[in-house]
C-alpha cells in the first residue's frame, strides 16, 4: 500500500487531489507542527458506509417529496455552493 506524508496546511489547501488520492488507496499519515497526528486511510469496499435513504438522515423530513428531487450529496452540495456564493 503506498503510504504518504502530508501536513493539516497541505490537507486544507489540497482536499480535492488528497480526496482523489484517498479514492485510489493511497493512505496518508498526517503532521501537525512536525508530529503525526493522524492517519488518513481509504475505506475498502467492504468497509465503506452504504449512503441511507437522505430522509433518515435529515431526521424523517420529506424534502425529497416536497422539492421533486431526490436529495444525492452532489445536488445537496450545488444547494449549498449557490446559497454561499
Amino acid at each position: 500500500m503506498n503510504i504518504q506524508t502530508i501536513s493539516t496546511k497541505q490537507l486544507r489547501q489540497e482536499l480535492p487531489q488528497v480526496r482523489d488520492q484517498l479514492a485510489k488507496g493511497v493512505e496518508f499519515i498526517l503532521i501537525h507542527r512536525s508530529k503525526p497526528i493522524a492517519s488518513l486511510t481509504p475505506l475498502s469496499k467492504k468497509l465503506s458506509i452504504k449512503l441511507k435513504d437522505i430522509s433518515s438522515i435529515a431526521g424523517g423530513h420529506r424534502f425529497q417529496e416536497t422539492l421533486g428531487k431526490v436529495l444525492t450529496p452532489d445536488y445537496l452540495n450545488s444547494i449549498a455552493e449557490k446559497r454561499y456564493e
